[in-house]
């Protein structure tokens, strides 16, 4: 899954205490998780800096368990992780509500049916539109839901017919 929501994503960090990787998207957002995990245990959580370290110390995948052995390496990789995550732009991310589920109208299903375009492309175009109105609810209204290289390559991936190597769709 491609991490949209983040409040069910920080819930499931806290139970398993284990960071997502189910995709390689979730991977290349790993130290993204650990900031917005921070942000989570302040401000839902209500945790203090040290039980935050406590937590960010557990997470078996995280950037702390490679520094586990030695304390100096610890206390400064924690040290920069939550100087990063104090001053990490979280505006566009709601992890302090689930999203809700969305409506995909039959008459946007029949316009990208009706397309003059190979399957794999409107697949694609369907695999924006789920991405889009669950992205729609983390934004304010007077911001814009942006395509991103890793938003196109999770699309791509749900598309039969398609090399992500072959297209480069950006």
């Amino acid at each position: 899954m491609m991490i949209v929501d983040w409040a069910r994503n920080c819930e499931t960090i806290w139970n398993t205490k284990r960071l997502s990787t189910d995709t390689p998207e979730d991977i290349r957002q790993l130290f993204k998780q650990e900031l917005i995990y921070l942000r989570y245990l302040v401000d839902v959580r209500k945790y203090t800096k040290e039980e935050c370290r406590s937590e960010w110390e557990q997470l078996a995948n995280g950037s702390a368990s490679m520094c586990l052995a030695d304390p100096e390496d610890l206390s400064r990789g924690f040290a920069h992780t939550w100087s990063k995550a104090a001053s990490f732009n979280i505006d566009p991310y709601h992890y302090d509500r689930p999203l809700q589920p969305i409506q995909i109208f039959q008459s946007e299903i029949n316009f990208i049916n009706s397309l003059p375009v190979p399957l794999w492309a409107r697949q694609y175009w369907c695999a924006l539109l789920v991405y889009y109105k669950f992205q729609r609810q983390n934004l304010t209204s007077d911001k814009e839901v942006t395509k991103t290289r890793t938003v196109t390559q999770w699309a791509c991936r749900h598309c039969s017919g398609i090399s992500n190597k072959k297209y480069a769709l950006y």
